[in-house]
């Protein structure tokens, strides 16, 4: 491949072409980025403007750690200037500002995410995935993405903001469409606004009847004296919605197709469950769920040896970055006990993702009942994906399976 045009290291292929990632992120163009141009420019093409790509994890992390210089308010952060929500929205997203008012946001937000709360979801969690689980076991075969890995975050996510249950795959369709890069605008914000109509009741309940859902303390929360205004609780309802559903459901799906393509790393799991939660760790690694997140530039500066101009736009492939043999030897090979798997699947910095604690348990309760209750687990029919630059996408990951055990498995009620 050729990696510089007129001697500025240029990335070969598009990464703002969504068709780049149709079989899932591009490892091969990545680990040659890595090695001949770990600055490399993506000239403007029919997606996005021109910007940086930074492959290797130390280029990255002082990136995501730096928000003077590489800001997230000045064009957001994703590739295209209002990512996966109308620019109109974007303002409003807390990972979308700069400190101060990013502070503020984050610490009212955060307050709803203590450890405490996070742990009260376990058993709701379990129940959740047993409950999925029950709908498909005596079938032997099932989606894992249709059946399992798209039901458990979002019920969990609902049951967590205080969404009515019935109402979830209403919030699973707006969703999907706020979600998806390759949605109209015009579809976009026909859905803004239908939740626009549907949260405000729904926030006047909680105002009058706290819970102890998170829509109930976003409402009451209080930092330094303020507390969320409506809209920016409607906000954030949408982006924690978002949040709770995509990252989870793709590194649930991700994950259980690498176990099934490597079958002796599903059996270690089933021999040793308590690697688990390390196995966890390396799924969020391998899967890598969201691919990207972007900064801009607000001064000229240096990332290695080029040089980035006020204004630019510096897109951190967190992707490439999770599989740089700097950091995890090996990077190529799937290994459920390999010893503290690195990885940016979070993010890091201010920016990092506020329910990164509860993706790790929603992952981690999954893998435990998933395997506990699924035996001889295989592929039935090839998995799919849509591309996506921003998301790692499944689509399908058809298995059969034969019944374990009801042990422990929470009736319905």
């Amino acid at each position: 491949m050729k990696f510089h045009v007129d001697g500025i290291p240029t990335c070969p292929v598009d990464l703002a072409n969504a068709a780049t990632f149709a079989d899932g992120p591009p490892h091969q163009l990545f680990a040659e980025l890595r090695e001949h141009v770990p600055v490399a420019w993506n000239p403007p093409g029919v997606d996005a403007d021109g910007f940086w790509c930074l492959t290797r994890f130390d280029d990255i992390v002082p990136v995501n750690k730096d928000w003077q210089r590489f800001s997230s308010a000045r064009k957001g952060s994703f590739l295209t200037e209002g990512g996966i929500l109308p620019k109109e929205f974007t303002s409003l997203i807390f990972n979308m500002m700069d400190p101060p008012v990013h502070d503020r946001h984050r610490g009212l937000v955060q307050t709803a995410f203590t450890p405490k709360a996070i742990n009260e979801r376990e058993q709701d969690i379990r129940r959740t995935i047993n409950l999925l689980i029950d709908d498909v076991i005596e079938r032997g075969e099932c989606d894992v993405v249709r059946d399992l890995a798209i039901e458990l975050p979002l019920i969990v996510t609902a049951n967590m903001l205080g969404a009515p249950v019935e109402d979830r795959k209403k919030l699973f369709a707006w969703a999907n469409v706020l979600s998806d890069t390759t949605a109209p605008r015009e579809e976009k914000l026909a859905v803004m606004g239908q939740v626009s109509s549907y949260l405000p009741q729904l926030i006047a309940s909680r105002r009058q009847q706290p819970t102890e859902d998170l829509l109930s303390r976003l409402l009451h929360a209080e930092l330094n004296g303020e507390r969320l205004s409506e809209v920016e609780v409607m906000a954030h309802f949408v982006q924690l919605m978002l949040g709770g559903s995509e990252t989870t459901r793709n590194a649930y799906a991700g994950g259980l197709l690498a176990l099934l393509e490597y079958p002796e790393q599903m059996q270690r799991l089933r021999d040793e469950p308590a690697l688990i939660p390390n196995a966890v760790e390396e799924i969020l690694r391998w899967v890598t769920p969201i691919h990207h997140q972007a900064r801009t530039a607000t001064c000229d500066l240096q990332i290695g040896d080029m040089s980035i101009a006020e204004n630019d736009k510096v897109v951190m492939w967190y992707a490439a970055a999770n599989r740089d043999p700097a950091q995890n030897p090996d990077p190529g090979r799937f290994d459920v006990a390999r010893v503290k798997p690195k990885h940016l699947t979070f993010g890091m910095g201010l920016h990092v993702c506020v329910g990164n604690q509860l993706a790790r348990l929603e992952l981690r309760v999954a893998l435990e009942e998933t395997l506990r209750r699924l035996t001889k687990i295989e592929l039935s029919g090839p998995a799919t994906r849509k591309p996506s630059n921003c998301f790692n996408w499944m689509l399908s990951v058809p298995i059969r399976f034969e019944p374990g055990p009801r042990e422990g498995v929470t009736e319905r009620i």
